[in-house]
């Protein structure tokens, strides 16, 4: 059957990539490596197959992870590039991590150290933050759904496939029924609750802290129901009585996250993910200008100011429409009300509107919301929003609260330190400004609501994998520091990446 499926998959993708071997496979779909053509980088495709395609609840939760992964754009997430059903298959393209999965480290490792363990999950808390601040919800973080980056060490979340919006009412599972992996189920999931909110996402990724820190699960039984009866009725022993070595502050931010009712854990990600950072370092200081979207207000959408914008853009044309349309009519009716021209030009009008809401809807813009939503008006100009904005906007975002963490961690170092640590500094302001030229050269292109952005690829690859490289040397950086300096090569190597990128036109 891999064969056979394999072969299928080749053959309806061709047109547009080379699919190479088989990466992986879960209950929902089989995983390929590929050669994306258009862009000229490896990707991995996630794949539907047809006896799961057919079936509409199957293909709908498939769809819909492909959906909400395309519409976070962070470091720490698997990023989505297409999606699409091709004969009989439905099948998604992403991001291709070269590296292994946290489920597989951990087998062979057993438990990590305080400070990989630190770092992993500051990151992972920062990733789901993100997520939470647009309203989405993973339910189902464990450690297999945690890959870690071979290049950069570090972790990325992937396989949105039970997630869901913070104000979604459509249950892909019928009322009660529970979703998740059972040993990093929270207790309100265990129950089967339909209110699970993000606390629920903290808690799992609670009981992967407790597991790199232990090298064991809080619960463990011999079948997923008792298993799931302890969760909802027992509390798991404190990390300190399993490791004694486990700093203070750590633990206790694990056992919190690991409380059995949502009001007691953390409030948020982020809160966890400030709880967890070492407390002899000060709250890192970001420029003004930077914007923390796990900060912000959410309004169900990290990206709701542009999108705002562009529903008024649609409106606005709408209403003109109207407006040419009525005036037609009238003087249709005034000079010949026999022939009623106005209705070839009404109908044109209507085509383009209808194809424009269909390109809005497709970005996952429900059509009441088109009319009917009743959001404050964004105050700034109702400007053209081109459609990878949001995208290059937040990965600016991103490297520049990299950037300012790196300046923060080196002002903090002695002198002796930061000559160990080499040429980080200029290294990442030489970075920081190549990725500053890439945003400024796309926010040079001007386009309309309804004229598609012409964008290569290649820049948009480099501006993402900058960023990346951003990220890895502030990961190292922060590891060799927790080590006392000891052993830098990671971080020399982190480096030359990062300043082989600064280099890159």
């Amino acid at each position: 059957m891999t064969d056979l499926l394999h072969t299928h998959v080749k053959q309806l993708l061709a047109k547009d990539y080379d699919v190479g071997e088989e990466l992986g496979r879960g209950g929902m779909a089989v995983v390929y490596r590929a050669h994306f053509r258009a862009i000229g980088r490896a990707v991995a495709i996630k794949v539907l197959p047809p006896h799961l395609a057919v079936k509409p609840g199957a293909r709908e939760r498939f769809v819909r992870e492909a959906r909400l992964s395309a519409g976070l754009d962070h470091p720490g997430i698997v990023r989505v590039y297409a999606a699409a059903l091709a004969g009989d298959v439905a099948w998604f393209g992403m991001t291709l991590i070269e590296g292994e999965s946290l489920g597989r480290r951990i087998a062979r490792e057993k438990q990590l150290s305080i400070s990989d363990t630190r770092s992993l999950l500051t990151a992972v808390a920062d990733a789901l933050s993100y997520a939470h601040a647009g309203g989405i919800v993973h339910r189902d973080i464990k450690p297999d759904n945690i890959l870690i980056d071979g290049a950069t060490g570090c972790p990325v979340v992937t396989d949105f496939g039970i997630a869901r919006t913070l104000d979604d009412d459509v249950q892909l599972t019928a009322d009660g029924v529970t979703v998740g992996t059972p040993a990093y189920m929270s207790p309100e999931q265990a129950r089967g609750s339909v209110d699970v909110d993000e606390r629920s996402d903290i808690y799992s990724l609670g009981v992967v802290g407790y597991q790199l820190l232990t090298g064991r699960l809080p619960f463990t039984a011999s079948n997923p129901l008792a298993l799931l009866m302890m969760q909802t009725a027992e509390q798991p022993k404190p990390v300190l009585e399993l490791r004694p070595d486990v700093p203070p502050s750590l633990a206790s931010a694990i056992d919190r996250a690991l409380e059995r009712r949502p009001d007691d854990r953390w409030p948020s990600a982020a809160s966890f993910r400030d709880h967890l950072r070492d407390p002899g370092v000060p709250e890192m200081i970001i420029a003004p200008y930077v914007a923390r979207s796990a900060d912000r207000p959410s309004q169900g959408d990290p990206l709701a100011a542009p999108k705002r914008r562009r529903i008024t853009l649609f409106r606005r044309k709408a209403l003109r429409y109207l407006g040419i349309t009525g005036a037609l009519a009238v003087a249709n009716l005034l000079y010949d009300p026999s022939f009623l021209l106005f209705e070839f030009f009404a109908g044109l009008m209507l085509l383009n509107l209808i194809r424009l809401g269909s390109r809005l809807y497709a970005e996952d813009i429900p059509v009441r919301e088109l009319f009917l939503n009743s959001a404050p008006p964004d105050r700034q100009p109702a400007l053209p929003v081109n459609h990878y904005t949001a995208r290059y906007e937040a990965a600016q975002r991103t490297a520049a609260r990299e950037h300012a963490e790196i300046g923060r961690m080196l002002a903090m170092m002695s002198e002796g330190e930061r000559a160990i640590v080499g040429d980080v500094a200029p290294t990442v302001d030489a970075l920081s400004q190549r990725i500053q030229s890439w945003v400024n050269g796309l926010r040079e292109i001007d386009t309309q609501l309804d004229v598609e952005a012409d964008i290569t690829g290649s820049v948009l690859l480099q501006l993402d994998s900058a960023v990346d490289a951003m990220r890895g040397v502030r990961m190292q950086l922060m590891h060799a520091r927790d080590n006392k300096f000891q052993g830098v090569d990671d971080l020399m190597l982190t480096t030359q990446r990062a300043r082989a990128l600064s280099r890159t036109g």
